[in-house]
Order: structure tokens, then sequence, then C-alpha cells
């Protein structure tokens, strides 16, 4: 009853954080607008491009190879632009039952398994990544707990589904998923039909990964990808960026810490807080964090270094169930409780504080559940906003504001404005009110 309890409690905030953000136009055209009209082009059995965000066409594959919009985008005709909030909400809840299943394995003590749902659902990476729109790799990393669970029942074909399911969301995932692999051969070093699954899945990554970044992904667009450039002081791909690192090591590692702002420190210190301190106790579950602090910090963008955003919710399916088997291992048992009781506390409060007075800077009207603020729209008139968004003709193009897009990407031509794209209406936020233009002449009003 208790672990029932946390769920619905932990359904009913998680869906006070993002479906009310889309219902106070607090979405945006990236990343939901763009994944909503993906949903829209593969449920009318078209391929989904990048002209929504840039000024020319490119298949939206070569910028994230995600496999999920195409297999959902049916849900499309139920949940409109709703639907990728509410599977994503859904997928979240399935990885807090996972890790308290996960947690369940290892424990004797029934409570065990609930302070670690507990902790996952308040853990800062997995609330602000729920807290920005929608993204496939939060939805494949809410699946890795279950992998786990049926790794560890001998349930080798579900072991095996989940691993295809993650490194489909995203081009990234299969890089992960080896780390993750590496770390569970660890933990079954002594059990050699594990292993041999363990070394299949891990060949199935590897392959899965050269071939959708040297070949797929190129091919679909010979230019190197939007997001590369984040990268391009390292080199033009995945190759120069792997030399590199290689070459420059010391540089490398510098880059992993030193920042001018402090966030890749603050990112260290909430993470630490969150359950990373007890991974050091089984340091085979450091491994799956390697990739994951490289993407982020290696990166050029500031955007990527803090504990916003989608880009830290893999560390909470890794950190969670390994702080949480650690203390179920414990032999000490006044040690064992009053860490189960410590952790959920310091997960929460580290949480807290992300979403108050971090150096990251974060939309605080998106994250803050207990504010009167996040459930306002203070931009503009919300009925206003309806009305004029309503107004579009079904078949018109639209070039719209950023945050209007989701609620117009049900139609066969929208871009985010400016996309550097000649639209029949332009709707724009201007002086607290959403503006209608026509653009074109020729278009019935």
């Amino acid at each position: 009853m208790a672990a029932v309890a946390v769920l619905v409690a932990g359904a009913v905030l998680y869906a006070l954080l993002s479906l009310v953000n889309h219902w106070c136009f607090r979405t945006f055209g990236l990343d939901l607008g763009l994944y909503t009209h993906a949903l829209y082009d593969y449920a009318h059995l078209r391929a989904a491009d990048c002209a929504f965000f840039l000024d020319r066409s490119r298949n939206l594959l070569s910028d994230h190879f995600d496999l999920y919009l195409v297999l959902i985008s049916p849900l499309v005709y139920l949940g409109g632009s709703w639907t990728l909030l509410i599977v994503q909400l859904l997928a979240v809840m399935a990885g807090a039952a996972g890790v308290y299943c996960l947690v369940a394995c290892s424990a004797r003590q029934p409570w065990l398994p609930v302070a670690a749902m507990v902790s996952f659902l308040a853990f800062f990476g997995v609330w602000h990544a729920v807290a920005f729109d929608y993204h496939s790799n939060v939805v494949a990393a809410m699946l890795v707990p279950w992998l786990m669970v049926a790794l560890h029942k001998r349930r080798y074909g579900w072991f095996a589904a989940g691993v295809v399911l993650v490194c489909v969301a995203k081009e990234s995932m299969p890089l992960w998923m080896l780390f993750v692999l590496m770390a569970l051969a660890v933990e079954y070093r002594h059990d050699k039909i594990a292993l041999r699954w363990l070394a299949a899945a891990a060949l199935f990554c590897l392959t899965y990964l050269l071939i959708v970044t040297l070949w797929l992904m190129p091919a679909l667009c010979p230019d190197p990808s939007p997001g590369f450039w984040r990268y391009a002081y390292m080199g033009d791909g995945f190759g120069a960026i792997g030399r590199w690192v290689v070459l420059h090591p010391i540089e490398a590692l510098r880059r992993l810490v030193v920042d001018p702002s402090g966030q890749k420190v603050e990112f260290y210190v909430c993470l630490l807080l969150s359950g990373g301190a007890l991974c050091f106790l089984r340091p085979q579950w450091l491994l799956p964090l390697v990739p994951l602090v490289a993407q982020k910090m290696l990166s050029a963008d500031e955007a990527f270094w803090g504990i916003g955003y989608q880009y830290n919710v893999e560390c909470a399916v890794v950190v969670v169930p390994a702080a949480f088997i650690t203390i179920a291992n414990m032999k000490h048992h006044r040690l064992q409780r009053a860490l189960a009781l410590l952790l959920p506390l310091l997960v929460l409060a580290t949480t807290v504080y992300t979403c108050h007075h971090p150096r990251t800077w974060v939309r605080t009207e998106n994250v803050r559940v207990f504010s009167a603020a996040h459930y306002r729209c203070d931009t503009f008139d919300r009925r206003q906003a309806l009305q004029t968004i309503n107004a579009v003709p079904e078949g018109a193009s639209v070039s719209a504001a950023s945050c209007l897009t989701p609620r117009l990407a049900l139609r066969r031509q929208v871009y985010c404005h400016p996309a550097g794209r000649q639209a029949d209406y332009t709707l724009l936020v201007e002086e607290g009110a959403v503006v209608l233009r026509r653009q074109s002449p020729n278009v019935a009003p």
C-alpha cells in the first residue's frame, strides 16, 4: 500500500509539473512543438524533417535518430498536443515502479524499495527533465530498471527487448547502454549465462551505434548535425572527437570540472548528495556516469553543464538503485536505517535547492509546483491566445512564436519563428497579447 500511495502521489505531482506547464503555454517549439509535429507527420506516413526550425529541409532522423516518435505516432490522434507529455508522464511512473522492483530484488526490508522509489521521484534530474517539454531519452531511461530486473530474474528475452528499446530512442543511447552493460558484467561476473547475454547485448549496442552514427545519419544528411557545433572545438564527427580526447587528456579533464559560472561543480555536488556518493562503494556503477558526464561537460554549450533540462535523467536510474542496493547489503542495521531515511531527505532537499537558488539558470515558474506563479499564464491572456490560434485556417501554413508552436503542431506546415520560411500566417507575442498576421493575400481569412 505504501508503494501504491507513493506512486499515486508522484503521478499527481508530475502531472501538475508537466501538464500545467503546457496548459499555461510554458512548453516550446524546441522540443515539444518539433516532436509533436513529427508525430503528426509520421502518423500521416510522411518523413519528418527539420524545416520546423531550420531554413532548409533535412530529415529529422539526421538530427536525432529517434524511432520512438515513429512507433507512438498513432497516439497523436487520441492525445493531440498533449500526447508526448502523457507518454513521458506514464513512463516516469513506470520507471519508479521499476526502481522499486529492482531494489526489492536485493532488499529484505519492505521499506527500502519504497524509500528508493521516493528518492527516484524526488531526483533533480527527473524533475527538471519532466518540467521541460518531452524527450525520448527520458522514456528510454525508464526502461533500464526493468531490463535489470529481467536480467536478475533470468528472463533474458525481456532483457534483450529492453536493450533494443533503449537503443532506438536516440543515437547516444547505445553508447550509454554499453557502459551500463559493463557495470552489469561486473555485477554478474560469476554468472556465465548472464555474461553471454550481456556480451551479445553489448555487441548489438556497438553495431547499432556504428550503423546509425557512421552510415544512416550521414546518409540522411551529409552536413553535420546542428548539435555538433557544441563539440566543434574537438573536430568534425565522432572519430575526430575521440581522437581529440586521446590527444588532449589533460585539457579534457580540466573541462570536466572547470567553468567560470560554477555550474559544473554544482552538478557534481547535487549528484553526490542525491546518492552518487554511495556509488563509490560499488564503483562499477560509476561507469554508466562516464558518457553522461562527458557529453555534458565537454560541450561548449553552457546549457548542458548544470542541473537543468533533460541532460541528467539517466543518472537517476543508475544512482538511485545503486545507492539503495548498497544500503540493502550493509551489515550494520542502524547505519542502514539511518541512510535509508537520510537519503530521500537529501535527494528532496537537493531538488528543492535546484528549483530555487541554483547557479544554473532555470525557468522557476516551470519547476515550482507549490508556487502560485506555476498555475498562471503571465505572458499573455490564455483565452485570447487560444482564440487567436483557433482562428488560423486548418490547411494554412503558419510561423509562430516558440511557446505557441506545440498548440499548432498538428498541421502540415508549421515553423518556429523565425525559421526563415515564408508562411501564410504568423503568430507572435507582442505587448502581452498573441497577434495573428496574414502574410499571403491569396489565403482566405
